[in-house]
């Protein structure tokens, strides 16, 4: 009786597995992500519970991500969008949402390097990354923003980004230029642009390193990971 019992409630789970499968399929919607390159000590935070991330790994809405010493992970979204996630480095993935048309994306930077390549191809792209002081929101280029303590900085490598401070306060920053937003002695905060450096110029260079990370056939890729990973018992 009891092995009639577990056989049927095993059934029952693969036939909700399959058909949350075919749903997300059918509607073309997607909120889920794929870790593609780690090096080093990286943590992945789902729940409340911790665990050690690595490569073929599903990223979801809600999920921190907390890297060590000379650890690097490249998390993709996208056939042509990704974040590549520095040392020392905490993020959280609140939103995701991948249609066939539009990737909207939305990650808080808590501290570290955040770097983020999103190439225009047939995608529209909505990504916003927060950091302490501003928000950079983007359409598709290739940036970099940097937490630390109540400061955060922007950079550009490549197109445009818009950063936003408190209130109506905006810039609009473009390739090889850098801003800077900071909590002031007078709990002001301040946005400042500047041109980036050359030792800024080769951290950008070496963002566009992580492309050769990017898993090819994108799509198909994640779906099967993410349809094995259903049929997978709890």
């Amino acid at each position: 009786m009891k092995t009639s019992k577990a056989i049927i409630y095993f059934l029952i789970g693969l036939t909700l597995a399959l058909s949350s499968g075919r749903l997300r399929a059918e509607s073309g919607e997607r909120r889920i992500a794929l870790v593609t390159f780690r090096v080093g000590d990286v943590d992945l935070v789902r729940k409340e519970k911790t665990q050690k991330l690595k490569v073929r790994e599903i990223i979801e809405e809600n999920d921190i991500i907390r890297t060590g010493k000379n650890s690097r992970v490249v998390v993709q979204f996208s056939e042509g969008a990704f974040v590549a996630i520095q040392e020392n480095t905490e993020i959280s993935v609140n939103q995701i949402k991948h249609t066939p048309t539009t990737l909207q994306l939305f990650i808080n930077v808590v501290r570290g390097r955040l770097g983020v390549d999103a190439q225009k191809g047939a995608q529209k792209y909505n990504i916003q990354i927060q950091g302490p002081t501003a928000v950079a929101l983007v359409r598709g280029t290739t940036f970099m923003v940097e937490a630390e303590g109540q400061s955060t900085r922007v950079l550009v490598g490549e197109g445009e980004v818009e950063v936003q401070g408190p209130g109506a306060a905006k810039l609009a920053v473009r390739s090889g230029e850098k801003v800077l937003s900071e909590l002031g002695p007078n709990k002001s905060i301040s946005l400042e642009k500047s041109m980036m450096d050359d030792f800024e110029n080769q951290r950008m260079k070496m963002l566009e390193e992580f492309r050769a990370s990017k898993a090819r056939n994108f799509d198909h890729l994640i779906q099967q990971i993410d349809r094995n990973k259903n049929l997978m018992p709890r």
